[in-house]
């Protein structure tokens, strides 16, 4: 049985493929998502300015990347893979 992924888990997740320039699709399958699932989080994370998109490609912006890493670091403290 797997384990349900947290919406930290799946946040991180599309900040770490939006990494470099990425379509709509190519987030879906990168992050084992559907299309109904995933319109929400992008959502999110560009009222947030997280994700830029610019030419229908998503890019995780600086701030993005900060909070990327952010995550990693919490979840290594507490001993969690992610």
């Amino acid at each position: 049985m797997t384990k349900k992924r947290d919406k930290i888990e799946i946040v991180a997740k599309i900040l770490d493929v939006c990494s470099t320039p990425q379509n709509k699709t190519n987030i879906v399958y990168a992050c084992n998502l559907n299309f109904q699932t995933v319109g929400p989080y992008l959502a999110l994370l560009q009222r947030e300015k997280l994700l830029a998109l610019k030419k229908s490609q998503f890019k995780t912006t600086n701030a993005g990347q900060e909070v990327y890493k952010r995550i990693l670091e919490l979840y290594k403290l507490l001993g969690l893979d992610l």
